[in-house]
């Protein structure tokens, strides 16, 4: 009887409540009027699963934290992160102001030594002003720099330079955004990025 109940359960009561509750968070993307205070409530909840968010930042459903009681996952004002996005925190993690993260985006920091198989833990940072498309996965140790585009379903193995056009598997640079750059923040304010 017990596992009959945690069936209906999970397939008959949970799965509306989840929609109904990702569509509610999901109407913040407007960031006016009862929006934008849904965005924020949202943003003040995520804390409780190891976010620390600054203003104006806008978390998708389905977000997935593998240690939330870590508190190392930083966000910077007037960022986007899409849908499933992936957050594993052994190490911190760090986003930039005015970055849009498409959906299904994983950021890793835990590997395993190949010698020992000893846990190995390494920060990513993501500069300001990034793009990072959809399906994209960041490994261990990597930093993103400032104002980069990394192109949907790229593997990003290292460092990328500031201003780069990077993709691919691995994830290479392929040119340089030309400068200034003209380019809208989650919010929709428009900033122009210089050197």
């Amino acid at each position: 009887m017990r596992t009959l109940r945690f069936l209906l359960f999970s397939l008959w009561l949970q799965k509306p409540w989840r929609l109904l509750l990702d569509m509610l968070w999901d109407a913040g993307m407007s960031f006016s009027g009862a929006g934008a205070r849904l965005a924020a409530l949202k943003a003040k909840g995520l804390s409780l699963s190891g976010f620390r968010c600054s203003r104006d930042v806008f978390v998708s459903s389905g977000a997935i934290v593998s240690l939330p009681t870590q508190g190392s996952i930083h966000i910077g004002p007037e960022t986007f992160v899409g849908r499933q996005a992936y957050f594993d925190n052994h190490a911190r993690i760090e986003i930039g102001e005015g970055c849009l993260i498409g959906g299904f985006v994983r950021f890793l920091t835990a590997t395993h030594d190949v010698e020992t198989f000893e846990l190995a833990c390494r920060p990513v940072r993501v500069g300001p002003f990034c793009w990072i498309g959809a399906n994209v996965t960041i490994l261990p140790g990597v930093t993103i720099g400032k104002g980069c585009i990394i192109g949907a379903g790229s593997v990003v193995t290292r460092d990328i330079p500031d201003w780069s056009i990077a993709y691919g598997v691995p994830c290479q640079p392929r040119r340089e955004r030309p400068r200034p750059i003209r380019q809208r923040t989650a919010t929709g304010r428009e900033v122009m990025l210089h050197d």
